[in-house]
């Protein structure tokens, strides 16, 4: 996360949200601090009073830009920096396994999401418990940090630079099973206002919310455990 005691901010960095992008620009332009590993979501208690702002995106998009990383970066993009301890040994051991069979087996992203995301999409900010001061849309990142820099009465130093460029994805490819979409995104998408096809029945819905729910518990615990 990335601190602004100017201002009394605090930004968390959700992954695949443009959040390295804010980071770079809070850091080098705004005297922001990094503090916590990259993607920590654990406030220090003394910064409790702090505003917080963090990064969002559509979720079909996010996931699809997770499995072409799988796809097309070389398999030392996997091994982050830090000690090998045992988390760091079973997050690599994690990483590799959908590499492999992408890479190796041509494995595509209807099967990724079968074999790798058997319950439905949780976006990591429902683990935040604070209300934030406000949300970063990576679809209109450019005008959204620019709300961010006028609501603190900060001018703004320049546009943001796109890093962490993925590869132009083929949405046909994610398109042509409604119902893997439906049961891993829909709650999420309708949580965060994006369009979505309704359940084929009331009772498909409740199953996708009772899936949410056990999803969102298992990745509390992961979450806690890798990234703090």
């Amino acid at each position: 996360m990335v601190i602004l005691d100017n201002y009394q901010l605090v930004f968390i960095e959700i992954p695949r949200t443009g959040s390295e992008a804010i980071r770079q620009e809070l850091i080098l332009r705004y005297g922001g601090r990094s503090v916590g590993t990259k993607h920590s979501m654990k406030i220090p208690p003394e910064l409790s009073g702090y505003r917080l702002v963090y990064g969002t995106s559509n979720p079909v998009d996010r996931t699809y830009s997770k499995f072409l990383k799988y796809k097309n970066r070389p398999s030392s993009y996997f091994m982050h920096a830090g000690s090998w301890g045992l988390v760091k040994y079973l997050a690599w051991f994690y990483n590799m396994i959908p590499f492999v069979l992408i890479r190796v087996c041509g494995l595509r992203f209807n099967g990724y999401l079968r074999i790798f995301m058997p319950l439905p999409f949780v976006d990591p900010s429902r683990l935040i418990t604070t209300t934030p001061f406000m949300v970063l849309r990576k679809e209109n990142l450019n005008d959204d940090f620019r709300e961010l820099l006028t609501r603190l009465d900060v001018p703004q130093i320049q546009e943001l630079p796109r890093v962490n460029k993925t590869e132009k994805k083929n949405k046909m490819e994610f398109s042509l099973d409604a119902s893997l979409i439906q049961w891993r995104f829909n709650i999420e998408l309708q949580k965060q206002n994006y369009p979505y096809q309704d359940f084929a029945s009331s009772f498909s819905k409740r199953v996708a919310e009772i899936g949410y729910k056990i999803s969102h518990q298992i990745k509390r615990v992961i979450w806690k455990v890798a990234r703090g």
